[in-house]
């Protein structure tokens, strides 16, 4: 039921089912009747207005729904005004696009009535943005021929620290021609490839952030730390030393001799020739294979002798290293410091074996002397409060980047206005906290170094404006002739 603004409720027309228990037919009543009351009516408030019904003192179940229109509702209402509900994205990098996903506005119409809409809604612009201009920005809202302003703050885009990670990924490359990364396992020399890449990857993209590049560091360290190659080489070397070594005992003149040197001396070995050279020497040292002589065909002859001559096996066994400490007086009491890592050694045991398989030791010798594991202990006592036990746990860290967000402080700034009385005071531009991002190195003792510091965000003063201007007090004649002030 639509009712004009100030037009009076009319109930005529209007029926009321009523129910009654017991199976009784339902019954239809007016509501003008004097039994039915309505209540809530409001004729000078617009819009849906919920009435509620009752009979004879019972409440009726449901509403009763009235629309009050005003009295033009006829004519197209116009916008009055724009207003900002809630802004969007306000903080903005060089060169961000303006982001308006999270804003709203509210429109006004000449009938005082109100809608709610998105930036994003059909049929609204925004002007005034500059994605390469640093600093406010006062930006305007335009909607059915209305604007309404919001500002926004563009602050420079915070430069990236990437030296560490150029040095670093120059040392990668280097790394790759030597001995580290060609003696090195198959799958570690991929995961520094890997992660070589990676990081060159993050160093050319200019819209890499910090925490990007400090992952890209941090891993390719840890693949060049990861390779296994010097410890591989040695090994490799020492087992090739003894072979010539035995080589030499057994024929100083063979040419094979001349050909492991010449590879041991070299800068650039590879694992391929350190294999290939390693089979030639074991052959060499292998034993003769077994002779038997063949008599003549003469029947008269006595059949010959043939006697198998024993075979010569090479054993090579591992030696466990010696676990060996010393004091170290300038170490806390209970720091332990691994100062040289323990290898164990080799020992090759020539073994004569006959035909029954009797063996017979001939001769053992030290392909490699085992290296003990040498451990330096702490002794120093710092003071009489200090465990009797020693210091546990001792961590040796290397220094480490960290990087540190930090607000500044705005200034507040007072500047006289004419307009205003003398004491009044009126804020014409509230402050906004600035931010810094700094780089800080901190060592394994806990020294932090500061590197340098970036803005991210300047500060914004507050800014009072402060009244100067005196209040003038006028005199005007009273019926007696005095003066009276007003």
């Amino acid at each position: 039921i639509v009712y004009k603004e100030g037009e009076k409720l009319d109930l005529r027309g209007g029926t009321l089912r009523v129910q009654y228990e017991g199976g009784q037919a339902d019954d239809l009543i007016n509501l003008t009747h004097s039994g039915v009351t309505v209540s809530g009516y409001n004729a000078h408030q617009k819009g849906e207005q919920k009435l509620t019904v009752s009979y004879l003192g019972l409440p009726v179940t449901g509403a009763l729904k009235v629309q009050v229109t005003g009295q033009d509702e006829g004519k197209p209402k116009e916008v009055a005004g724009l207003y900002i509900t809630q802004k969007p994205k306000t903080d903005y990098l060089v060169g961000e696009q303006l982001d308006r996903a999270e804003g709203r506005f509210g429109v006004l119409y000449d009938d005082e009535t109100e809608e709610s809409h998105a930036f994003t809604d059909q049929g609204v612009e925004i002007t005034g943005y500059d994605a390469q201009k640093t600093g406010r920005q006062t930006l305007t809202l335009h909607y059915k021929g209305h604007t309404a302003e919001f500002d926004v703050l563009v602050s420079p885009k915070a430069a990236v620290n990437d030296e560490y990670l150029k040095q670093e990924i120059t040392a990668a490359q280097g790394r790759q021609s030597t001995l580290a990364y060609t003696f090195s396992s198959e799958d570690k020399q991929a995961v520094l490839v890997e992660k070589l890449n990676a990081a060159k990857a993050v160093a050319e993209n200019h819209d890499a952030s910090q925490e990007e590049v400090n992952k890209a560091l941090n891993e390719l360290k840890q693949a060049g730390a990861d390779l296994d190659g010097n410890q591989r080489y040695q090994t490799a070397r020492e087992e090739l030393e003894g072979l010539l070594e035995s080589v030499r005992e057994k024929d100083s003149q063979n040419e094979l001799i001349a050909q492991a040197e010449a590879l041991l001396s070299s800068q650039t070995p590879t694992p391929q020739a350190f294999a290939d050279m390693k089979e030639k020497l074991n052959k060499k040292l292998a034993p003769a294979e077994e002779s038997h002589h063949v008599g003549s065909m003469d029947p008269n002859e006595v059949a010959p002798t043939v006697e198998a001559l024993p075979e010569l096996v090479i054993e090579t066994e591992t030696t466990a290293f010696e676990h060996q400490e010393r004091p170290n007086s300038e170490f806390l009491k209970g720091q332990r410091r691994v100062v040289q890592a323990g290898v164990e050694g080799q020992v090759r045991h020539f073994v004569e074996v006959d035909s029954q398989g009797k063996r017979t030791l001939r001769s053992t010798e030290v392909v490699k002397e085992a290296i003990p594991e040498i451990t330096e202990v702490g002794t120093k006592v710092l003071s009489s409060n200090q465990p009797a036990e020693g210091v546990k746990d001792l961590v040796l860290e290397t220094p480490k980047l960290e990087i540190e967000e930090g607000t500044v402080s705005f200034e507040r700034q007072e500047r006289p206005n004419a307009a205003l009385l003398k004491g009044q005071r009126q804020l014409v531009q509230a402050g906004v906290e600035g931010q810094v991002r700094r780089f800080v190195e901190v060592d394994a003792q806990g020294k932090r170094t500061l590197h340098s510091t970036e803005i991210l965000k300047e500060a914004l003063p507050a800014i009072v404006e402060i009244g100067t201007k005196e209040k003038v007090e006028q005199l005007v004649p009273s019926t007696d002739n005095s003066m009276v002030e007003t």
